[in-house]
Parts: C-alpha cells; structure tokens; sequence
C-alpha cells in the first residue's frame, strides 16, 4: 500500500516524510553564477572609475590654483562691488565724511551761488526767516476745513460717524 499512496513518490517508503526534496542544491552551480556577477559588476566598475578619474584630471588641469583660500593675493583687486573688510572702520569714516559736510561752510555749486552753511545756522536761519518761496510759485493752498462732516474734496469725514453732536457750548472731545 506505501507504493500506491500518492503522497509518496517513487522509491518513497513510509518512513520518509512525503514531498520531501531528494537532491541537495548545485553548489557548482551557485558559485559560477556568483562568480559571473562579480565579473560583470567589475567590468562595469572599471571603466566608471577611469571616466570619473579622467574627467577630474582634465578639470584640475583647466582651472588655476588659488593662490588663498581665504583672500586674494594683494597685488590683485576684485573687480566692484568689493565686500567692506572693516565695517566698523568703513562706517566711522562715513560718518567723519558726513559730519564734515554737515558742520561746515562750502560751495554747493560756485557759478549758480549756492553754499552750503552748518546744520546749526540752516536751521536758526529757517526758524528766523522761514522758507523761501519761489517767484511765481501761486498762492498757498487752503487750510484744511474746520467743519466737522466733510473733508476738502467734499467726501464724508468717518470721524464724525456714529457719534452724537455735544451739547451747544460743551467743548468737543476727539478720540
């Protein structure tokens, strides 16, 4: 009966569990194709590791060397805009340039006759004098209207929205 059950295969007793491989796996076999593997990924290797080592000597051989890493030589100016080396030194110079104009007497253009006078003066001459006014320049413009309601170009004043009018002789409070 242990030879008609087909759970077993040929030459299969009872004794032997069934469905059971017979044959180990050809280690010739797996070691060739591991072998062919390793031989196909080096001969893709090589020839990328030769490219990439050719390219980098060609682009190692067009540029220069840096003569610093970290600033050019002194001999050789970039061209502008050039980056401040000294921003404390560079802004205290600015400000020297700008108090000198500013605390001094000069000309501004010598043909038209205009001068340039101390900060000081300017303003105590404008305070004593006020502004000039250009010849022809027209009247001033009107004040702002003091009614409450509208504004100048005749539109309505938010201000005045909402709120009640004060009492007659009260005086008028404004957020």
């Amino acid at each position: 009966m242990a030879a008609t059950d087909p759970r077993h295969g040929p030459g299969q007793g009872p004794d032997q569990p069934p469905d059971v491989e017979r044959r180990d796996v050809d280690v010739r076999r797996v070691t060739l194709a591991l072998l062919g593997l390793v031989i196909v990924c080096s001969l893709t290797l090589i020839p990328c590791v030769l490219l990439l080592n050719a390219l980098l000597h060609r682009e190692t051989k067009s540029q220069q060397a840096p003569v610093s890493e970290t600033a050019p030589p002194e001999s050789q100016i970039p061209p502008e805009p050039r980056l401040q080396t000294s921003i404390g030194g560079d802004l205290a110079r600015l400000r020297e340039r700008e108090d000198a104009l500013l605390n001094s007497y000069g000309w501004v253009d010598a043909t038209a006759g205009v001068v340039r006078l101390p900060i000081e003066r300017a303003m105590d001459l404008v305070a004593r004098e006020g502004l000039p006014v250009r010849p022809g320049a027209g009247p001033a413009p009107a004040p702002w209207p003091e009614a409450r309601g509208t504004d100048a170009a005749g539109g309505a004043d938010t201000r005045a929205v909402g709120r009640a009018a004060p009492a007659p002789g009260a005086p008028e409070v404004l957020p």
